[in-house]
């Protein structure tokens, strides 16, 4: 069986974006944790909203933002509202281009317990914007080798500490943008159909017996 991975356009780390801090009236000042994905069971924005109600007190100036649209989201309004984060957690819901929500942020945050490749993965890559995700599907083979923070699904703990570490520390997010730019590599264009023929050629050199 072959893998072929999706492709990303590095062009879209230039594309104008949407600036979703004036959009939610959040100070430029502070720092934005974003997610993006439906909210369905599998991408567990629960533990998210958890998350970030463990990091009130020590990262007062941090707001998350979640956008995406789904059949959880009453659910995930109630929690929210129950840990007191209406201020502090922001359900976006459906953006035209949910990527250029990046613009901007300081902390790509993936909380899936499932995954198949993860787009927006590439998507945080290709703009520069550090990565704290789940230990789950795909995820770790397109982080590669140090391009991104892995946590254990449903660690709500854990995933807190991870973005918390991240956020309070230049050097490491520096060292892990660098490193998704070189993981990037593997995704482009280029690659892919290369990718793609070669599966064709081994088929061709399987048909005609040579």
């Amino acid at each position: 069986m072959a893998l072929i991975h999706s492709a990303v356009d590095p062009a879209a780390s230039e594309t104008a974006g949407a600036d979703l801090r004036t959009h939610l009236g959040l100070p430029h000042s502070g720092q934005l944790a974003l997610s993006i994905g439906a909210l369905t069971l599998e991408k567990d924005h629960l533990t998210l909203v958890r998350a970030a109600a463990r990091l009130v007190q020590d990262l007062p100036g941090l707001h998350w933002a979640i956008v995406g649209e789904g059949p959880l989201r009453g659910t995930l309004r109630q929690e929210v509202t129950r840990l007191g984060l209406d201020n502090r957690v922001h359900l976006v819901g459906q953006l035209i281009d949910p990527h250029r929500a990046l613009v901007g942020a300081d902390v790509f945050v993936l909380s899936s317990t499932s995954e198949g490749m993860g787009s927006s993965l590439l998507a945080a890559m290709a703009r520069g914007v550090p990565i704290v995700a789940t230990r789950v599907g795909g995820v770790p083979d397109v982080l590669g080798s140090d391009a991104g923070l892995l946590v254990d699904p449903g660690k709500p703990a854990e995933l807190a500490a991870m973005v918390k570490r991240l956020l309070e520390d230049a050097a490491l997010r520096r060292k892990l943008t660098e490193k998704a730019r070189l993981e990037l590599g593997r995704f482009s264009a280029a690659g892919m159909a290369e990718q793609v023929l070669s599966v064709y050629r081994s088929c061709a050199h399987f048909l005609d017996g040579s």
